[in-house]
This record gives structure tokens, C-alpha cells and sequence, in this order.
């Protein structure tokens, strides 16, 4: 399902990938793909961010353990403009994982 809505979002058919991507987490929300392309398609397609980061938390409440959803909340709330709540997303990764790159460089761009 997962694949197909990449299919319908590739072809700009976007309400048909939404539904697939629902459907694929509906089937499987252990699989943070479906998650990732869903609120990508929302943050950066169709510009709803509200949706996007719902999404992304919807994941990380399936997933707690997975660094890149984190990663990506950050820079969903960056984004939008919210840099003291991406900040705190970034710092949540980094608290797991000292070393994680692209939290780090998420706090960089926040303190340039």
C-alpha cells in the first residue's frame, strides 16, 4: 500500500496517495514509511503542516524508538516557524543519541 500511494503521489493523483498511505499505516503502524510519505505529502505538497506534524506524531507514539521521526518533527516545527518546539524535539533525540547528525544540525540552523 505503502509503494502505491508513492505510485498515485508520483502521478499527482494526491488524494488517492493520501488514502493509501492511511491505508498502509491502518494495515502496519510499526512501518514508519507510510508515516514519513504521508507527512511529507501533507508538509510539502499540499502545504498543510498541521497535518504533517499530526502525523509525524501519530508515528513517534507507534514508534518512540526511532531517531529519524524525531529528527523529522523537528524540522516540521521548524518549518513552521516553531523553534522553541523544535529545539525541544531535536534535544529529545539528542538525549538517546548524543551523536545523531541531522539533530545536531537541526540545532545548529536553530541557533544561526
Amino acid at each position: 500500500m505503502n509503494n502505491l500511494g508513492n505510485v498515485y503521489r508520483d502521478l499527482g493523483t494526491y488524494g488517492k496517495a493520501l488514502q493509501a498511505y492511511q491505508r498502509s499505516i491502518a494495515l502496519d503502524s510499526k512501518s514508519a514509511n507510510a508515516y514519513v510519505n504521508l507527512a511529507n505529502l501533507y508538509n510539502y505538497t499540499l502545504h498543510q503542516s498541521a497535518l504533517g506534524i499530526k502525523t509525524i506524531q501519530e508515528a513517534r507514539r507507534n514508534l518512540p524508538d526511532d531517531p529519524d521521526l524525531g529528527v523529522l518533527l523537528g524540522i516540521a516545527y521548524e518549518q513552521t516557524g516553531n523553534k522553541a518546539t523544535a529545539r525541544a524535539a531535536y534535544e529529545a533525540v539528542l538525549k538517546k543519541d548524543p551523536r545523531n547528525a541531522a539533530a545536531t544540525a537541526g540545532m545548529k540552523r536553530l541557533k544561526a
